[in-house]
């Protein structure tokens, strides 16, 4: 279980363990969290001056510049270069011809 960091809630010690490492994480690092470059993101471009009359405005707008990031092989790397992870996808599966 995650203690707040703050050290307000209630939480149950963690003994430590060999296979096991306790990171003490800030309460708000939205530097640490891809999620909050894809917002960025979708604020600079999509959202930028949108002044929907409606809530679905605002939804379709969204979901334009979510399917933009996710549409562009190059576009969301980044958000994860940026925070310092990288992924490295595997290697296809060799297959033999009679298989």
């Amino acid at each position: 279980m995650a203690c707040p960091p703050t050290g307000a809630g209630r939480c149950e010690p963690v003994t430590e363990q060999d296979w096991l490492t306790l990171e003490r994480l800030p309460a708000y690092a939205p530097e640490l969290n891809p999620v909050e470059l894809l917002w960025s993101s979708l604020k600079k471009r999509e959202l930028a001056n949108l002044a929907g009359d409606h809530l679905a405005d605002v939804a379709d707008a969204t979901e334009q510049g979510i399917h933009r990031i996710s549409h562009n092989q190059h576009l969301p790397w980044p958000f994860l270069t940026h925070i310092g992870l990288t992924i490295h996808p595997p290697h296809p599966p060799n297959f033999r011809k009679d298989q």
